[in-house]
């Protein structure tokens, strides 16, 4: 009885797995189908497209204003607001009071300036022309010595002269009383036979008259010729006082300059001890250097930094004094040269002077020889007239005496005149070198000392010429050192009520602090539109999209709120990301009414409306993309045992033109090609579907 129960039930099992096998046989399709994305598809025919050019861009200023911060601050409150307008000076920022790091920097800068300043002063080099100054003024000592020989050259010759003067007097002297003597004793002669003596005497008294007068002309120009000469004993006596009071100066300028180098010497060793004291100082304290943290560590490093300011004052002070001595013995070798030179002149006056008074000796010696020669001449001529007036009233007997006198006279003429012809002989004798070869020795020495001042001239000029651009690089110095003075006066004022402001007019786009916040130099703290410079946007388009739009062409914003904004086409230009393929459409953008439009604002616009017929146009929805281009998904059917089955195949192609509903395109199609539309579910290229049942 089991056993049938258990036959029956795999019986009854048999049955049911074949009904169900059978109905799903039946019905497999059905429900493969209600599995399968359900698709949209049409056919691919002619038609025609309106192409438009759509692009979406974002609106920029022609003109943007980067607002730069010119010192490292922090904002104590921001004056406006993204949007707000501003004027040109308009504050943007109010900065806190406060001390910035740009002063900080500008002052350190402005220190380290004077410093380097400071060492280019003390750097300057200082000319020496002691020894040139040395060689001259002993050549000119030299030609003072010529021109002094020179002097005694001119007084021994005029004391050649005057005893050749003297030897032509006394020579005279001698013939006018062997003259008298002749007369005389012709006279007593002549008393012997008779003949009257009055006409001889007579003759003789007017012979001596002519000679006196004779005489007191030569008197008369030999004084005229010493007045010309000019100098006295007292300007000899001036000239050496000056001479001797110029010395005084020499001597006195040259201690005051010994002097002056001893004390540098000494201030220098005074300070190199100072600077010395407190390196060691300084070198102690960095041996003594506590660990960093410590609590010695704060003391130590306070007396580190007053030791390192200490030798710092100390090697500044040594390098001041050090100029100011410098200085100071500049001044000195200066005056000490200028008197030198006075020296010089004066000695040259003294020589001159001197020259002056041999001269003049020598023309009074002239002079006195002409007087005593008057005096002898007008003594004969007292002679002849007594002898005259005698010879009325005597005799023979006193033309006899007054011959014996005239002997007497005559013997001691001719004494005077040997004696005259001994002083001439020695006068010649002691003579010596010529007055031409003392010329020609003075004129070398004169060519001497002009080539060694030439020298010395071109030496000082090559100098000047340096200290002239010692004197440019450090007047540069100082302009930069004033330049920086006034950086640092600037920051200074700016220390309190600082603010930034807008250089130009225009709506605040953007603010990158606020209050609180710390800015540096040079980051931009907002950006300013310059309205008045309008607006622009920019879009890339295909060489086939850029046929349809030209310069000029106003453009469609697919939004009614852009009401008042127009866009216009101002320049196509070649494409840098995509050269020969792509355009770039740069259009004007402007607005009818104040914030119509803003930087940064997204734009959609239509441009080139422009209808024309293709052999193949899909609806938008057909046309897909991924990485390998857009493509077209287009139904293929295929035939089996349960039905037909429908496959998406792929069909790649390129967009011709595009409206808003359809596309042409191009590609490996036909033009009778089902291709898929929509779908209710992602599908891929070799994907089964199933079509909408209409």
């Amino acid at each position: 009885m089991a056993t049938v129960s258990k036959r029956a039930w795999v019986k009854n099992a048999a049955i049911i797995f074949l009904a169900v096998m059978l109905v799903l046989t039946f019905f497999s399709n059905t429900i493969m189908n209600h599995a399968l994305p359900e698709v949209a598809a049409q056919y691919a025919q002619s038609g025609t497209i309106t192409s438009k050019v759509r692009a979406t861009s974002e609106v920029k200023a022609n003109m943007t204003f980067n607002v730069v911060a010119d010192q490292s601050r922090e904002v104590d409150s921001v004056a406006v607001k993204v949007g707000d307008s501003v004027e040109a000076g308009g504050v943007l920022y109010y900065l806190k009071d406060e001390e910035s790091q740009e002063l900080k920097e500008a002052q350190k800068t402005l220190d380290d300036m004077e410093l380097a300043y400071e060492k280019a002063l003390l750097s300057l080099p200082v000319p020496d022309y002691s020894s040139d100054e040395l060689s001259i003024r002993i050549m000119r000592e030299d030609l003072a010595k010529l021109l002094e020989e020179k002097g005694s050259i001119a007084e021994k010759d005029e004391k050649v002269k005057s005893a050749k003067a003297a030897v032509n007097a006394a020579q005279d002297r001698v013939d006018a009383l062997t003259d008298q003597q002749t007369d005389l004793t012709e006279e007593i002669s002549s008393l012997a036979d008779g003949s009257s003596a009055l006409k001889n005497y007579k003759a003789s008294l007017d012979n001596a008259t002519k000679t006196l007068e004779q005489a007191k002309k030569e008197l008369e120009r030999a004084n005229t010729a010493l007045q010309s000469a000019g100098g006295s004993s007292a300007d000899l006596e001036s000239a050496q006082m000056a001479v001797n009071a110029k010395a005084q100066v020499v001597e006195n300028a040259q201690l005051t300059l010994t002097r002056s180098q001893e004390d540098a010497n000494i201030h220098l060793a005074q300070w190199q001890a100072d600077v010395d004291s407190a390196q060691q100082t300084l070198t102690l304290l960095e041996a003594q250097r506590p660990e960093a943290g410590s609590e010695e560590y704060a003391a130590w490093q306070a007396n580190y930094a007053a030791a390192g300011q200490a030798l710092t004052a100390a090697q500044q002070a040594m390098q001041a004094g050090q100029l100011s001595d410098q200085r100071l013995i500049e001044d000195n070798q200066i005056a000490l040269s200028r008197a030198q030179e006075e020296l010089f002149a004066a000695q040259s006056a003294l020589a001159e002077v001197q020259a002056k008074a041999v001269q003049q000796q020598a023309l009074q010696s002239a002079a006195d020889a002409a007087q005593a020669n008057v005096d002898r001449c007008q003594a004969d001529v007292d002679a002849a007239q007594q002898s005259y007036d005698i010879a009325l009233e005597q005799t023979s007997a006193s033309l006899k005496g007054q011959l014996d006198t005239i002997k007497s006279q005559l013997k001691a003429a001719q004494r005077a005149l040997s004696d005259a012809q001994d002083a001439l002989t020695e006068a010649q004798a002691n003579a010596g070198t010529t007055p031409d070869a003392a010329d020609d020795a003075i004129l070398a020495k004169q060519r001497e000392i002009e080539s060694a001042q030439q020298a010395l001239a071109a030496k000082k000029e090559a100098d000047l010429v340096e200290a002239k651009k010692d004197d440019l690089d450090i007047q540069a110095q100082e302009k930069q050192l004033e330049a920086q003075r006034e950086l640092v006066e600037k920051y200074k004022s700016q220390g309190t009520g600082a603010t930034i402001t807008s250089q130009y007019s225009g709506i605040v786009s953007s603010l990158s602090a606020v209050a609180g916040d710390t800015i540096s130099t040079g980051s931009t703290v907002a950006v300013v539109e310059v309205v008045e410079k309008g607006y622009s946007m920019e879009f890339p388009v295909t060489n086939d999209q850029a046929k349809l739009i030209k310069v000029g062409d106003q453009a469609s914003i697919n939004s009614w709120w852009y009401s008042d904004v127009t866009v216009t086409v101002a320049q196509m230009k070649n494409d840098p990301a995509n050269p020969g393929k792509g355009r770039i459409v740069v259009c004007d953008v402007r607005s009818d009414s104040e914030g119509g439009v803003t930087v940064g604002q997204s734009l959609s616009i239509v441009l080139g409306e422009r209808g024309a017929t293709y052999e193949i146009v899909v609806p938008n929805s057909a046309i897909r993309e991924d990485s390998n281009g857009k493509f077209v998904l287009v139904v293929e059917s295929k035939s089996s045992p349960l039905g037909n089955r429908y496959i998406a195949t792929r069909a790649d192609i390129t967009v011709v033109a595009s409206d808003d509903n359809s596309s042409a395109i191009q590609g490996a199609l036909y033009g009778n090609e089902f291709v898929i539309t929509t779908s209710t579910k992602p599908i891929e290229a070799g994907q089964q579907v199933r079509l909408v049942e209409n």
